[in-house]
């Protein structure tokens, strides 16, 4: 049993809980927002370390923040750990399909590791999810068709996808 004098304030505590509510996530992607900040602070003024510093706590915090990791892996690419930077890209892309520029950077790492089948899925994928005259989907563009240029499984590869698109394309014209 609530004594009278208690029951007041209970009730307007409670009320406020539900009018306001204090969400620890909603504060933590906050922090984890003022963290990635600071690292691109630090990472603006070349300090590499403190800025992949940053991003640790940013992904700590909110292990949901695609941005974040992708951060991450720009900077883990920076230092030569690929395979880190790797899943970095990779794991902005599982939290974020749209996230653009973890396609590009992903792609950009797989040609770095001489991967070109790979590099090619990720160029396109950018240009697909990009707007056409957007300057970084032309940029993908431009890099997807130089990397064409370069190497015949590429070529070949790149031949095939857009076959098989125009099939899809033809096929969705069709049932309309």
């Amino acid at each position: 049993k609530i004594s009278r004098s208690l029951t007041a304030p209970f009730l307007a505590a409670s009320l406020f809980l539900i009018v306001f509510p204090v969400s620890s996530f909603a504060i933590s992607k906050n922090i984890a927002a003022e963290y990635r900040e600071k690292g691109f602070q630090a990472q603006q003024n070349g300090d590499i370390d403190t800025a992949l510093s940053y991003y640790q706590k940013a992904v700590q915090l909110d292990p949901r923040y695609a941005a974040a990791f992708n951060d991450l892996g720009v900077m883990y690419e920076l230092k030569g750990l690929l395979d880190l930077a790797e899943r970095g890209y990779l794991r902005a892309i599982e939290l974020d399909p749209n996230h653009l520029a973890s396609y590009y950077n992903l792609a950009s790492l797989y040609e770095k590791k001489d991967l070109p089948l790979s590099a090619l899925y990720y160029w396109k994928k950018r240009i697909e999810k990009g707007i056409r005259s957007e300057t970084w989907t032309e940029k993908a563009r431009e890099n997807l068709y130089r990397l064409a240029q370069k190497s015949a499984d590429v070529r070949s590869e790149l031949t095939r996808m857009e076959a098989e698109d125009m099939v899809q394309e033809v096929a969705a014209r069709k049932r309309r």
